[in-house]
This record gives C-alpha cells, sequence and structure tokens, in this order.
C-alpha cells in the first residue's frame, strides 16, 4: 500500500510538472505570453494575428511613394526606400500577450515580404521598477553573451597588448602590465541604460538575426477620480527588436548604395528603427575629408 501511494504521488508531480511547460501559442491574444527570445521567422502570420489584428498596412502600395518622389524624398529628405515589398501588421493591445526573458509586453509588430515571411518583430514593454529591469538584461547578457561594441572593444584591446612598462636605467623592460591583466566587468556596462544618448542601445549579432534592445524613459500620469489628484509614474520603455540577418545586411547594402550616390548619409524608412544603420546619426563613422569650398567626402562601405 506504501509503495502505491508513493506511485501516486510521483505521477501527481508528473502532471503538474507537464502543466506548467510553456507551449509557444500560434494565435496571438490577452495572455497568451508569446515568447519573443524563440521567434523562428518561419510563424504563419495570418494565424498569428487572426484574432487581434490592428491594421494592415502594404507598404509598396499604399505608404511607398511614385518612383519620381523617392527621388525627391531621397534629394530633399535623404530618407530612401527599399524596392522590396513589405507588409506591415499591427496588434490590438493586449494584456501580456508577449514576453521576453520574464517581462511582459502588450504589443507586437510584424514585418513580411511578400511571401508574407517574417522579416522583423518587434515590442515594447513597460518597467517600473530598474531592478526588474536589471534582472532582464542580466537573463539577456547570459544567453546571447556579450554585445556587438562589447566586442568590438575587446578586439580594440586585444591590438594593444602593453598599456604601461617599467624599464631599468638601461632600457630593459623590467615589468609591464597587460590588458588581459584587467578584470571588465562587461555585464555592468548594460546597467548604465544610456537613456537619451545616441548610443542609448543594445545589441547582438546571432547566426540568423540582429537583436536590439532600446531604453528609453516615459511618465505615466493616474488620475484618482474620488480625489481629483494626478499620481506620476516613472517608468522604463524596452523594445525589443529581432531582424533576420539577410533583412538586415539588405537595408546596410541598401543604405551605403544610396548615400554613396547622394554623397549624403542617408536613412531608411521602416515602421522599426535600427539604430546602428541610421547613416545620418553616425555620420562621423564614415567622414573622410572635406574640401576648401565645404564638400564633404565620405566612405560609405566600411
Amino acid at each position: 500500500m506504501k509503495y502505491f501511494w508513493i506511485i501516486i504521488i510521483l505521477m501527481t508531480l508528473s502532471c503538474v510538472k507537464k502543466k506548467k511547460e510553456f507551449i509557444q501559442p500560434k494565435i496571438l491574444i490577452k495572455n497568451s505570453g508569446f515568447d519573443l527570445t524563440k521567434l523562428s521567422f518561419n510563424e504563419d502570420v495570418l494565424t498569428l494575428m487572426s484574432k487581434s489584428l490592428d491594421t494592415i498596412n502594404n507598404y509598396k502600395n499604399v505608404n511607398y511613394p511614385t518612383d519620381a518622389q523617392k527621388k525627391s524624398l531621397a534629394q530633399n529628405s535623404k530618407a530612401i526606400y527599399l524596392d522590396e515589398k513589405r507588409y506591415y501588421f499591427q496588434l490590438l493591445e493586449l494584456d501580456s500577450v508577449a514576453q521576453y526573458f520574464g517581462l511582459m509586453a502588450d504589443n507586437i509588430k510584424i514585418e513580411t515580404d511578400s511571401t508574407l515571411k517574417i522579416q522583423a518583430c518587434w515590442s515594447n514593454a513597460k518597467v517600473f521598477d530598474s531592478t526588474k529591469l536589471d534582472s532582464v538584461l542580466h537573463k539577456m547578457y547570459v544567453h546571447y553573451g556579450k554585445t556587438n561594441w562589447m566586442k568590438n572593444y575587446e578586439a580594440e584591446l586585444g591590438l594593444q597588448k602593453v598599456v604601461y612598462a617599467n624599464t631599468d636605467e638601461n632600457g630593459k623592460i623590467t615589468h609591464e602590465i597587460k590588458y588581459e591583466e584587467y578584470e571588465i566587468d562587461y555585464e555592468a556596462y548594460l546597467y548604465e541604460y544610456k537613456i537619451n544618448n545616441f548610443d542609448n542601445f543594445d545589441q547582438w549579432s546571432l547566426a540568423d538575426r540582429i537583436i536590439q534592445v532600446k531604453i528609453s524613459d516615459g511618465v505615466e500620469s493616474i488620475i484618482n477620480l474620488s480625489s481629483g489628484q494626478i499620481e506620476r509614474k516613472p517608468y522604463y520603455s524596452v523594445e525589443l527588436l529581432s531582424i533576420l540577418k539577410k533583412e538586415y545586411e539588405l537595408i546596410k547594402k541598401t543604405l551605403a548604395s544610396e548615400s554613396t550616390k547622394y554623397n549624403y548619409p542617408m536613412r531608411i524608412v521602416k515602421p522599426y528603427y535600427i539604430e546602428d544603420l541610421d547613416f545620418y546619426l553616425h555620420f562621423n563613422r564614415f567622414y573622410i575629408s572635406e574640401t576648401k569650398d565645404g564638400k564633404k567626402t565620405y566612405d560609405f562601405n566600411k
């Protein structure tokens, strides 16, 4: 009888464990908690959005200008479009419709190509507690490793092996300190947030996608209808963008080509914003020289 109850208990625990296992939803609804970290880019976007679709815009036919308007836009506003057809899907705001690393979001936006293959997906979440935000960033660091900036910084350090050396009276090195002897806390860099700075984002380059997280601040106003008092609650707005690396490279190539054509750092028109592909904001990256008459020279293929 004793063993019978042990078996029953084990079976019960097994059932409870199975119930707790997360299954990625195929349809986005309230509290579905779609895990953006498990996005495959092969999801059926029409099925995903079938219950809660807000709007669908055909950027090629609705928002894309004519060829003449494109040329005028590029010349006057320094903004360009991809020639490839894209569709934009926006979900209604729903509580906990998405999540990433335990952070719940109430919206998902998706861009696809002409075959409805997902090219990019992004979502926003509000965080009222910096401890919670730090926890999310910690999980991202553990999951994805060093950001692109960290890897580049580490590579630059590797080019300069010795930063300080002691020599004797004959000029012989008696002691040297190398970069490898310094312990750099890369993870702490994530917790600086860098709000309102031009580099207020972190980016990871993975095998098939680019991950970008951007943090900004905001204030939420809550009105007490009984007293008429207004409570203001500061919060962090966290945007997570996942974009196929192939699409990212296409945008980068198009920007380089058009910027070279107009000899000016251009911007791409998209429903989302890729921080490091804003050639205009980061023009110093491409600047080479300037003539006496003020004409600047750039190299946009760096």
